[in-house]
């Protein structure tokens, strides 16, 4: 494994400090917070969705 930080990693780090940061600092209201909460929500279901995939593939690794 290369070294350093996983670049999905990086990616999900940059959507929540970005909807944070939107929600946080520039005090938004309508669109604004919607697309600041959905930056959040991406980051995530992504975050999510890899530790699904990541259980499933140990599991079948496992069985056999």
């Amino acid at each position: 494994m290369p070294a350093g930080l996983p670049r999905q990693f990086v990616l999900r780090v940059a959507l929540v400090a970005l909807g944070a940061g939107l929600l946080l600092v520039g005090d938004v209201q309508g669109a604004a917070a919607y697309l600041a909460w959905g930056l959040i929500g991406v980051a995530l279901a992504s975050e999510l969705t890899a530790n699904l995939v990541w259980y499933r593939r140990d599991r079948l690794r496992r069985d056999r």
